[in-house]
């Protein structure tokens, strides 16, 4: 592990130092796997471990959405006072009306009783609205229009493991995800699987990897005024490396293991030897390298639990043929069969 000095005792004072250090493992010729099958990874740069997920935030997988024509509202939107709203109705009865939520939570159409609409998703406010504006105008519920025209501005507050901590002033469109992202995203430390969000002394989780398999789920995770949202540093790390599909570091919640890094890896490859993986783990300060049966732990004949550190390397099947025999001559076939 070789690193600054003032690198190294961070990570270390984090209980992280055995995160990114990575050593060839020891495998004998008599194994019978190639030498390009052993990882090389013994100098790699230490950011080059980024945890999976941390790239969700890069880039422009993530934005910042400032009014409603960058992003249509889905219908689990919570309406609140401040955001304006469109009302169409194009039925018998002709109507294109606009109205701001107040800081009581109503609106007020003309002639008509208030209508309450904070804390209402836009698919109830729709309902609501349908069951209202009924009363004084002729239409069918398929010429009635609800649809979000100016959304309002809210502050939240982004602490713990990210880039920049504070307070941020946003649309509220803008969802978690986006949020952490306009605060540069989790630190090389940052949990990607305990976003917390925090209002009225109520604690709601957000799971990056359960977004990447669903990201609609990001939308049940609307913000509003003075929302804090904290990021804890990881406590589970477990690098998987060789024959998957994508290896690389992953964080792992405490009743997960090999089962669960698997499936977030993607799988085994088609060339995967799962008779045999090595775990590369810390023990009692000294660097212990075991052995296991991959097909005996996925079949739970095998309890292996993962530790935070703990490197995986998943063998590729050897690629050359052994017990060949060569046929040629006066033979139907020219072949090579493996005896």
């Amino acid at each position: 592990f070789q690193a600054e000095d003032g690198i190294r005792d961070c990570l270390l004072s984090r209980g992280l130092g055995d995160v990114y250090k990575r050593q060839t493992p020891v495998i004998s010729e008599s194994d019978g796997f190639s030498e390009s099958e052993e990882l090389e990874i013994e100098n790699q740069d230490i950011v080059s471990a980024k945890i999976y997920g941390h790239n969700i935030f890069d880039g422009n997988a993530l934005k910042e959405y400032s009014s409603s024509q960058d992003l249509s509202p889905p219908d689990s939107y919570i309406l609140a006072p401040g955001d304006k709203i469109n009302v169409l109705i194009f039925g018998k009865s002709q109507g294109d009306l606009y109205f701001e939520i107040n800081k009581s939570g109503y609106i007020k159409p003309t002639k008509m009783p208030r209508i309450f609409l904070s804390g209402l998703t836009l698919k109830q406010a729709k309902e609501m609205l349908i069951s209202r504006f009924s009363n004084y105008y002729v239409f069918n519920n398929d010429q009635f229009a609800v649809t979000l025209n100016t959304s309002r501005t809210i502050s939240v507050n982004v602490f713990g493991e990210v880039e920049n901590m504070g307070s941020y002033t946003i649309s509220a469109l803008n969802t978690v995800l986006n949020a952490v992202t306009i605060a540069g995203g989790p630190t090389d430390f940052g949990s990607v699987r305990n976003i917390q969000i925090i209002r009225a002394g109520e604690k709601r989780v957000l799971d990056l990897y359960n977004f990447i398999s669903n990201p609609n789920l990001q939308f049940d995770f609307f913000l509003q005024n003075n929302d804090v949202i904290y990021i804890p540093p990881v406590k589970k790390l477990v690098t998987i490396e060789g024959a998957v599909n994508r290896p690389m570091t992953y964080e792992l919640k405490e009743n997960e293991g090999i089962n669960e890094l698997l499936d977030f890896a993607g799988g085994l490859m088609v060339n995967a030897y799962s008779g045999l993986i090595q775990v590369q783990s810390t023990n009692n300060n000294e660097l212990v390298l075991d052995d296991y049966s991959l097909d005996e732990i996925i079949s739970n004949k095998i309890s292996l639990v993962l530790k935070n550190a703990d490197n995986i390397l998943v063998k590729s099947i050897e690629d050359t043929l052994k017990g060949i025999v060569s046929i040629s001559g006066a033979v139907f076939y020219l072949s090579l069969i493996h005896i």
